[in-house]
């Protein structure tokens, strides 16, 4: 799938050891629309959207489907490495995919460079691109995953680009997140024992909460193209999809974050008017499943053709290893790349549909 698998950092004694302490931006309760995001500090933002194509600047916010090299940089920096975590083939890019991520297609094709930005603790990285691999809209409950991504939620992200950039009603933003959040839901609602729905619908409430107001605090400073991408069907990817009860409640969750989302589109809309394009992944998934199984009589639309070990990160390698049956002579004939994300394939589907959703935008 396009977001982040959950990020498991072993040798926890070695990441605590060397982090910084942990960003909570969190957005203030608000009544007023108008103010949501007002008390983000700009004295240094520059001026630096001077694109001559249809938008003068292109920002992403999100996660794994946009990160190329976010994670690799950040993880270094907190872990106090000189370089950025190395992502050996058939990763590319710094990305999880073997080739460009959905955010990147977009942007060559809008002829807009992208560069890996951050703004945390002590840190701060002029850029375009705020996606980070793992991360999420709400809280990161793990103790050990949180203290590197609960500094890079949807409205950290959102915070860190509007700190460093004078947007203008000329720019583009892309912001695709709740991946993450749907399947840290499922993690905490893996007791069968339990009725987990009032806490499912809390965590739910949260994300969309966080995602509401990263999308006021950017309308309010001006961002007038805001296209946000939902939640694909979290049940179909490998993660999930060899277990039909889990199946079923990953996609009825899904589900529900994407209804409570396009709420939250509307609600954005009816204050600032055609200020954001939903792109509908959850459809749109189903679809490129079966135009990918037919394009070729091998092609695999189920099974993920690498495994990752996460908790590598802290030696600051990460190698894929590819799963009995693949390797890289039959990747591309795979429509996951491991059990969450997809090969390259797939981002170039929506990378190119995302450009038609916005073409024509005035």
């Amino acid at each position: 799938m396009f977001y982040a698998a959950t990020l498991y950092f072993g040798v926890a004694g070695n990441l605590v050891a060397c982090h910084p302490e942990t960003s909570h931006v969190s957005p203030p309760p608000s009544d007023d629309t108008s103010t949501i995001g007002m008390d983000i500090d700009t004295s240094h933002a520059i001026d630096d959207s001077n694109y001559s194509g249809k938008f003068t600047n292109f920002y992403i916010l999100g996660d794994s489907l946009s990160d190329s090299g976010g994670i690799a940089q950040v993880a270094s920096k907190i872990l106090g490495r000189r370089s950025p975590v190395e992502m050996d083939p058939p990763f590319a890019n710094d990305s999880f995919t073997n080739g460009k991520v959905a955010g990147k297609v977009l942007s060559e094709k809008l002829g807009i460079n992208l560069e890996t930005g951050w703004n945390f603790s002590n840190y701060n990285f002029q850029g375009n691109n705020y996606a980070i691999a793992g991360a999420t809209s709400g809280e990161v409950t793990d103790p050990i995953q949180s203290i590197i991504l609960n500094n890079f939620k949807i409205y950290n992200q959102t915070t860190a680009l509007i700190k460093q950039h004078q947007i203008k009603p000329t720019d583009l933003t892309f912001l695709e997140i709740g991946g993450n959040d749907v399947m840290q839901i499922l993690k905490e609602s893996a007791n069968p024992q339990e009725n987990q729905h009032d806490k499912q619908e809390q965590m739910i409430d949260l994300a969309i909460k966080n995602e509401r107001q990263a999308l006021f605090a950017l309308a309010n400073h001006q961002e007038h193209h805001i296209v946000v991408m939902n939640v694909p069907d979290i049940g179909k990817i490998p993660a999930f999809n060899k277990d039909s009860q889990k199946s079923a409640l990953a996609t009825q969750i899904t589900k529900e974050y994407n209804q409570k989302l396009s709420t939250v589109i509307a609600e954005v809309n009816a204050h600032h008017p055609n200020t954001v394009k939903e792109y509908d992944l959850f459809t749109e998934f189903d679809k490129l499943l079966t135009t990918f199984g037919k394009l070729d009589p091998k092609n695999n639309t189920t099974d993920q053709c690498v495994t990752i070990n996460f908790s590598d990160i802290v030696t600051g390698k990460l190698t894929p290893t590819y799963v009995s049956g693949c390797d890289d002579s039959n990747i591309n004939n795979h429509f996951f790349f491991d059990d969450v994300h997809p090969t390259a394939w797939a981002h170039q589907q929506v990378g190119e549909q995302l450009y038609q959703l916005v073409a024509n935008w005035n």
